[in-house]
């Protein structure tokens, strides 16, 4: 996920999107499953001189090795004012109890 502040337009929208995909097919073994626009938000506090964000997400594959690499180019993004990179969990289906009737 990362924020470019204030809100963009779709020029501004598809060049944030085409640099970070470049950003992360130039790191080896990113594999891109999927990065879109998630929304534009008031930001909680201002950063950078921002009060609003526009917000990106993008769903990738990678060896370990590669994510300092990767933070390391999101750090030296100039537009880039936040960004965080997460590991997602494969999560077994949740199973509810079945209720117990009650005497």
């Amino acid at each position: 996920m990362w924020i470019v502040g204030g809100d963009l337009n779709d020029t501004a929208t598809d060049d944030s999107i085409n640099e970070v995909r470049d950003l992360l097919e130039k790191n080896q073994g990113i594999k891109v499953d999927n990065i879109s626009m998630w929304s534009h938000r008031k930001l909680s506090y201002p950063i950078e001189e921002f009060d609003n964000g526009t917000y990106f997400i993008s769903v990738f594959e990678s060896e370990p090795s590669s994510i300092k690499n990767l933070d390391n180019s999101l750090k030296d993004n100039a537009s880039i004012i936040r960004h965080l990179i997460t590991k997602k969990e494969n999560l077994k289906p949740y199973k509810s109890k079945s209720k117990l009737k009650s005497n």
